[in-house]
């Protein structure tokens, strides 16, 4: 899966600091605009360490995203649909930068990890 993965390289000098940062600490954490990179260049860095330590990642990654509390006040369980209905919006952009970094895989690997 990862044997023609290559990195991705940053554009800016935020984006080199932020890479920086993911390969010098344990937990990073980054906000910012939407559309800057974050998603796309943790992964990236999830998936380099993935391919140069297979056996350290051989259970994969966790990539966290931030709850985001609807405008309405209801909690994600008040939500109408079953859990992937809830969820599938907030991983999506995970799925679809996971299919930019490996787009032999297409992301037929990539899922959700449930309980």
């Amino acid at each position: 899966m990862l044997k023609d993965f290559a990195p991705a390289e940053a554009l800016s000098d935020n984006q080199r600091r932020y890479m920086h940062a993911i390969r010098k600490n344990i937990i990073t954490f980054c906000t910012g605009l939407a559309g800057t990179g974050k998603t796309f260049l943790a992964l990236s860095e999830a998936l380099r360490c993935m391919k140069q330590n297979p056996k350290i990642y051989s259970n994969g990654i966790v990539l966290i995203r931030p709850y985001i509390p609807s405008n309405t006040g209801e909690r994600v369980g008040a939500l109408p649909g079953d859990l992937q209905e809830k969820v599938g919006p907030y991983v999506e952009g995970i799925r679809d930068n996971l299919r930019k970094l490996l787009p032999q895989n297409n992301g037929r690997k990539c899922s959700s990890h449930k309980d």
